[in-house]
């Protein structure tokens, strides 16, 4: 694993070709962009597993979005082949949200089912994989399972486009 998030910094040197987008690296990005980018790629598991699918990432862009009581909060975003994302986002008081998406599906939604469980269960949730509420976000159909701790306002999402799995967000509010 090691070799792949240094194979993943390499790459995220080149910073990203997305108009507008502020990459990770260079001159004036604010240091909490790169030090998240950072611990992401050694510590979260999802970027792991994203990593064993879809090869090291390619692109990086970030921004601090907002400070609250004197930390600062934003989102990085990870670009991977074939138009996968891997996005983490901040914000006040001490909200998280992560989500991996890939625009042509997971092949293997078992793997991908179980990825997300290995996640909440790591950071210590207790996710009701039995009860999941069902919305619509635009064309696609969301399954959220909910930690019954209401304190802790936690969630594991999947995200189907007609019968296929093509993202996976986990949510946390404390």
């Amino acid at each position: 694993m090691i070799r792949h998030v240094m194979v993943a910094l390499l790459a995220l040197a080149a910073g990203s070709d997305a108009p507008g987008a502020q990459s990770c690296e260079g001159p004036g990005v604010d240091p909490w962009v790169d030090g998240l980018r950072d611990r992401v790629l050694s510590t979260n598991p999802m970027v792991h597993y994203a990593i064993e699918l879809f090869g090291p990432p390619l692109t990086c862009e970030g921004s601090v979005t907002t400070e609250f009581d004197g930390v600062k909060l934003g989102a990085v975003r990870l670009g991977f082949a074939d138009s996968v994302t891997f996005r983490i986002e901040t914000m006040p008081p001490e909200t998280s949200i992560v989500t991996l998406r890939t625009s042509s599906g997971f092949d293997d939604e078992d793997s991908a089912r179980k990825a997300i469980e290995a996640y909440s269960a790591d950071i210590g949730l207790d996710i009701d994989w039995a009860k999941p509420t069902s919305t619509v976000e635009g064309e696609e159909r969301v399954q959220t399972f909910w930690d019954p701790d209401t304190g802790l306002n936690a969630s594991a999402s999947l995200f189907f486009k007609e019968d296929t799995l093509v993202a996976l967000r986990f949510s946390m509010a404390l």
